[in-house]
């Protein structure tokens, strides 16, 4: 659901709200233990020595969350900031157990993400190339759904259960193209981003992520379908 107010000629807001249901379905699960005879991450070509089969189990339950989200935009001329937020039900969604030693009660968290940002632009009508440039950046953080079991390398003894948390920030440009034939104006978009995923516990890995998109969002008379009496 989406809902606009003008505010006057050049401002307006926006308010958004989403909602997906969660979703509950079966499965037949062949659990299976696989032996090697040495260490199969540091010699992935090995071939598995044994493998151990267990009864295949019918109708296993497995579910995905109920999702929430809620947005709001405040637009001007030449400024556009926003923020959104969503909410999944994670806790107690139903998995089969056996496939990684965790139950209901631990294996997943409920997921808040929030994400903000602004676009800018000095003049979007002016005859000066670079003030018709859309300036943009955002703000994300969210948490993980799931859980690990987190061993302690040291003595091979468990150190509990861990999660993480992620980080991101975004830069980004709007490049104009004006086609003075038809008026139109296509963008072409260029992001920057950085986002670290930081563990709530000890013995566990962050990473850090870097991500470089490029597109173009074109504004032609080709995408109008064309009607004729």
């Amino acid at each position: 659901m989406q809902y606009r107010h003008e505010l006057d000629k050049n401002r307006s807001v926006t308010l958004g709200a989403v909602y997906t249901p969660a979703i509950r379905a079966k499965a037949d699960v062949n659990h299976s233990i696989l032996l090697y005879s040495d260490d199969p991450y540091e010699n992935p070509w090995l071939t598995p020595a044994q493998e151990k089969l267990n009864d295949t189990l019918q109708g296993v339950s497995f579910q995905l969350p109920h999702t929430f989200g809620l947005g709001f935009t405040f637009s001007t001329g030449r400024l556009l900031v926003g923020i959104d937020g969503t909410y999944q039900m994670w806790k107690e969604m139903e998995y089969p157990d056996m496939l990684d030693d965790l139950n209901d009660g631990n294996r997943y968290n409920d997921v808040f993400r929030i994400n903000t940002g602004m676009e800018y632009v000095i003049d979007p009508v002016s005859q000066n190339y670079f003030h018709r440039i859309r300036f943009r950046g955002g703000l994300s953080y969210s948490n993980a759904y799931t859980n690990f079991s987190v061993v302690n390398p040291e003595n091979g003894l468990s150190a509990g259960m861990g999660s993480y948390r992620e980080y991101g920030v975004n830069v980004g440009l709007g490049l104009p193209f004006r086609d003075y034939m038809s008026g139109h104006t296509s963008m072409l978009n260029i992001g920057l981003g950085y986002s670290r995923q930081q563990p709530d516990t000890k013995h566990m890995i962050s990473q850090d992520m870097f991500k470089i998109s490029l597109n173009m969002n074109i504004n032609e008379f080709w995408f109008f379908k064309r009607q004729f009496n």
